[in-house]
């Protein structure tokens, strides 16, 4: 009886020394903002709370993720690298950031009016700095005029772009304010080419999970290597899976 107390004394220091080995290798991390780390107070907070690991909060105040927060902070992070390899890698995602953003400016300014195909139109768009929003109205045809029906929905550009419920939607703005957009909103051909790149890594990094979506991407970066011949360098920077010839110096 007495061996067999000892036996169970000891299985159980055992596995209690067990369970303070697991804690030990455990990775402790805390929250930080961006503003922080960027700041220099990661290795201070670190120190403070005996952390070993960051979680950085990407998220918007309506607790969406930013469509630019990881080029972003690959920007970011990216700043005093002295090497070419390191130069050359953050001109790329800064490139990726001004595409991402120039498609983004083109939607805000230039989709009042929009019709879709389904009815509904945008019949409002505030582009304030501190709060862009959408207004989508469902429509019908009555005597060859728009006549509403129920109530508009306004939406945060945050909750409307980027957002896989609203794909279809998008879609449709790609196609005619971006890919038809040298005709339907005269763009230049470098702004052009800069927006339909921007299409293209929207697809792919905030439409992923859609079926579809990011396997149209390669055609809007074909497209606009072949028509705008400027942007091809920076078509095989950006897009290296994709085959979009070879750079005429």
């Amino acid at each position: 009886a007495e061996e067999k107390k000892k036996s169970h004394e000891e299985q159980k220091a055992e596995k209690e020394k067990e369970e303070r080995a697991k804690q030990d290798k455990a990775v402790r991390a805390i929250p930080i903002t961006r503003s922080a780390l960027m700041e220099g107070e990661a290795y201070g907070r670190m120190e403070d709370r005996n952390a070993d690991a960051l979680l950085i909060e990407m998220k918007d105040p309506y607790g969406q993720l930013s469509y630019v927060s990881k080029l972003d902070m690959a920007e970011d992070l990216g700043t005093g690298m002295e090497s070419e390899e390191g130069k050359d890698a953050m001109r790329t995602q800064q490139k990726k950031v001004d595409c991402m953003k120039a498609l983004h400016q083109l939607f805000i300014s230039k989709s009042k009016g929009f019709q879709f195909k389904n009815g509904r139109a945008v019949t409002a768009v505030v582009t304030a700095a501190d709060s862009k929003s959408i207004t989508i109205q469902d429509q019908r045809m009555v005597r060859g005029k728009a006549v509403a029906v129920g109530d508009p929905k306004k939406l945060d550009w945050t909750r409307f772009f980027g957002k896989k419920e609203h794909v279809g939607l998008i879609n449709q703005m790609i196609n005619q304010l971006v890919m038809n957009g040298r005709e339907t909103v005269r763009t230049s051909a470098r702004a052009w080419s800069e927006q339909m790149f921007g299409a293209a890594l929207a697809l792919q990094l905030l439409y992923s999970e859609v079926e579809g979506a990011a396997e149209f991407a390669p055609t809007l970066v074909k497209k606009a290597a072949a028509d705008f011949e400027p942007s091809r360098k920076w078509a095989k920077t950006m897009f290296p899976e994709i085959d979009v010839g070879e750079v005429v110096e």
